[in-house]
């Protein structure tokens, strides 16, 4: 790093200024790149009306909106080691006890707390309707200018509650959950003054969090991947799995932009955009963002991971257009929850000294509150039967995007982008229902409740059980598993339809990590606190017995198998297919 250190400081001397690369410089355009403003994917999708602030808020368009307010404590802008995090967050708890609420969501490798305030003002439970919205930080444990910004925005949320309209009406109208360190053992080996270091960016054990997701082409997964799932990152599947998220944004450093999914390229190649279903909907996400900060939002040349910086159009990209990478937190979001999220590269210089933080915080603050404020956007509701019962598990398909699925209230939210929509509910057993909503802002919203009508009669118990033989994405899904060191988690099969939004935590992970470590059944029953969206019971393999499981099987059950550490119930290949075989002809 000091070669390229002095590189950078010589290179005015030998070549044109506008290749010099300034790390305090504005972003430099070339007349190449502002002609790509106008062919890249925000031209495609809002060349309207990316340029009006009322879609997409400029920093001075976001402070004229939010108006006067209690910024932070400038003595308070400094960075904060896990202690002072800490003291940050339960001060703040202990000070506004009626609009947060503190919890963790699991410990990191060496037992610190992956800590979550709850900012709204019934912070303790979720209201009907009311969006779930997260911000997480700190990911990359020296990559710091997200975590410290995000205990400034919570200082900010809380003691200007009751106070600024525009941030109350905020506060009073989601449910904001921010994580503000994901990697809180890799952040204390780190340093202030990291530009581009590496130094406490992995977990303890060399894991880099943002490639340990289950991914979506295995074999792309890079040496830093992991061979399984590290304790943070099961933690954060099993959180993600605990509330009905709507958006989310991951910040990182290194760069300038906001990135949006996919992040792996069918190929693995880099350079290759990689679009998903919600393609234009993660344009305007991102873009949002990017115009609420001072300069993100500026085409051109900027500092960053290469030598000579890194060029980005409208200050935003689809990660595998940038570059590919395999077991992103972000993709596997989108994949297996109803959460939106992008990743935010917040600034060129890593691990930011304490006289940095001011001006970074400064240029962020209003991106951060302009992107909050989409989660109040698009349509939201509830579905239910004709008797007034929640129908959980009903698909959301919408004309452009991916399906969503209610929860088991029944409740569904989507964020769509301006103009008009046709939405589609379908339920189990139910008559589908479609129809049109028109959102002329990102900030319009719209309720529709919806009643599905059944579209047969009740079924008798034998055609119950014959429509749960037909569950085989369960039995395709142990195919792949090894037979033996096994853990059982019994579901009842009656429930089977509920499966959807947590098959992809159990399940998922077995296509792209044959063996899942987990040292202990407690810490794996952690892992799933608030996953268990049925009645459920756990074999110990103390008092488990192969009868036992045998006569679950014979009962209609589903048992799914977990590979544990250490053998719990010793069974062959053989002998367990064929008494799946054997229950199926039944």
């Amino acid at each position: 790093m000091a070669f390229l250190y002095k590189l950078c400081i010589l290179v005015p001397l030998v070549v044109p200024s506008i290749w010099s690369l300034d790390w305090n410089s504005d972003i430099i355009t070339t007349q190449e790149e502002r002609e790509k403003e106008e062919n890249d994917a925000l031209s495609k999708y809002f060349n309207a009306t990316k340029r009006d602030v009322n879609h997409f808020p400029s920093w001075e368009k976001m402070k004229e909106m939010i108006g006067s307010f209690e910024d932070v404590d400038k003595t308070k802008i400094r960075n904060h080691d896990y202690t002072r995090m800490t003291s940050w967050l339960k001060e703040t708890a202990l000070s506004y006890p009626n609009i947060t609420s503190l919890y963790s969501a699991g410990k990191s490798t060496e037992g610190r707390d992956l800590w979550v305030l709850i900012i709204s003002d019934n912070p303790f439970v979720h209201e009907e309707l009311e969006p779930e919205i997260k911000y997480v930080g700190n990911m990359h444990g020296n990559e710091v200018v997200g975590r410290e910004t995000l205990l400034y925005l919570i200082d900010i949320l809380c003691k200007n509650y009751g106070k600024n309209k525009w941030l109350t009406e905020l506060v009073d109208g989601m449910r904001i959950h921010i994580m503000p360190s994901m990697n809180p053992d890799g952040y204390e080996r780190g340093f202030d003054g990291d530009r581009q270091g590496y130094t406490g960016r992995e977990n303890v054990h060399g894991i880099d969090l943002n490639r340990n997701f289950p991914p979506k082409y295995a074999s792309h997964r890079e040496k830093t991947s992991g061979l399984y799932p590290e304790v943070e990152t099961l933690a954060v599947m099993g959180w993600l799995k605990s509330q009905p998220f709507v958006l989310s944004a991951n910040l990182h450093g290194g760069s300038l932009v906001a990135n949006y999914p996919f992040d792996d390229s069918e190929s693995g190649q880099d350079g290759i955009y990689t679009m998903s279903q919600d393609d234009k909907l993660f344009v305007e996400m991102a873009y949002r963002y990017a115009r609420g900060h001072s300069n993100m939002w500026k085409t051109g040349r900027r500092c960053g991971l290469s030598a000579n910086g890194d060029v980005f159009v409208n200050g935003i990209t689809n990660g595998a257009a940038w570059y590919h990478l395999a077991g992103g937190m972000q993709d596997w979001q989108y994949r297996f929850t109803n959460s939106l999220e992008i990743t935010i590269e917040m600034g060129c210089f890593k691990f930011p000294t304490n006289a940095m933080l001011p001006k970074l915080w400064d240029e962020h603050k209003f991106g951060m509150l302009s992107f909050l404020s989409l989660g109040m956007g698009g349509v939201r509701g509830v579905v239910r039967d004709s008797n007034g019962n929640p129908i959980g598990n009903a698909s959301i398909v919408i004309n452009e995007g991916k399906p969503i699925y209610t929860t088991l209230s029944g409740e569904y939210w989507r964020i769509l982008t301006p103009g008009e929509h046709t939405i589609t509910i379908i339920g189990d057993s139910y008559e589908s229902e479609s129809f049109s909503v028109n959102l002329p802002l990102p900030s319009s919203m719209e309720v529709r409740n919806v009643t599905l009508s059944s579209c047969s009669s009740p079924l008798t118990k034998r055609e119950e059980n014959i429509e749960e033989e037909e569950e085989r994405f369960v039995w395709q899904s142990l195919d792949i598993l090894p037979w033996y060191q096994c853990l059982f988690l019994v579901f009842s099969l009656r429930h089977a339809s509920l499966l959807h939004p947590l098959k992809s935590h159990l399940i998922s992970p077995f296509s792209s990590f044959p063996i899942i470590h987990l040292p202990s059944l407690p810490q794996f029953i952690n892992s799933i606190h608030g996953l268990s969206l049925w009645s459920h019971r756990v074999l110990h393999h103390q008092s488990s017995s192969l009868n036992e499981i045998l006569s679950l099987l014979s009962s209609r059950r589903i048992v799914l198998i977990l590979v544990s550490q250490r053998p719990l119930i010793a069974m062959d290949s053989a002998t367990m297919k064929g008494k799946r075989l054997e229950w199926l002809r039944k």
